[in-house]
């Protein structure tokens, strides 16, 4: 509809005598169809997710639920807050606090960093940790449903840790989307599948 109303608005402005326009000068001034139906890289949002955890140092699995918070700052700020609680042979409750900022390479592209403390509840027999992690990483938005993203994580907890993440997002509308991520870290792999609805 934009695009229609500004090329009837073109059509009855008259250019200087001798003056002649190219046809590339309109469109120029007409943004991409597809940017404009882009949900965009929001950093204010709830989100939950199942998770299993893979740690390299047992056997078996943990899994449950994790539960985040983001709210954007003015200038590119933003904190973020992580709960989740994992089941198994033993029972893990990790949180995460945070802040962290991002600036857009491109109108499709966004890079962000976060720093955060991060604390691990073990349930029996285990001490408890805590530590720092910092995620360094950037968004892809392909097409204006689907967002890619990236990032390299290092993580000094109950030891320093460095790995790599990925995932993806499927927008069902502008607010709410379905995610997937995968950490593949020293101390084992992580995965994490839900919801997340953004402000």
């Amino acid at each position: 509809m934009f695009v229609f109303a500004a090329l009837a608005l073109a059509s009855t402005v008259q250019p200087s005598p001798g003056l002649e326009l190219p046809p590339s000068a309109l469109f120029a001034s007409i943004p991409a169809a597809a940017d404009a139906d882009r949900p965009g890289f929001s950093y204010t949002y709830i989100e939950a997710n199942y998770t299993r955890m893979e740690p390299d140092a047992a056997d078996g699995h943990l899994d449950g639920f994790e539960l985040t918070g983001s709210l954007g700052l003015p200038l590119g700020f933003f904190v973020q807050a992580t709960d989740s609680q994992l089941n198994g042979d033993v029972d893990l409750n990790t949180y995460r606090v945070g802040g962290g900022w991002h600036f857009a390479l491109g109108s499709t592209i966004d890079a962000y960093g976060i720093l955060s403390y991060v604390g691990q509840n073990f349930d029996s027999g285990v001490s408890d940790e805590d530590g720092v992690a910092a995620d360094v990483g950037a968004k892809l938005a392909v097409t204006p449903k689907i967002e890619l993203n990236g990032y390299v994580e290092w993580a000094d907890v109950s030891e320093s840790s460095t790995g790599i993440g990925l995932g993806a997002r499927y927008f069902l509308t502008d607010r709410l989307s379905l995610g997937l991520r995968g950490l593949f870290i020293d101390t084992g792999d992580e995965w994490a599948a839900g919801l997340r609805f953004q402000f």
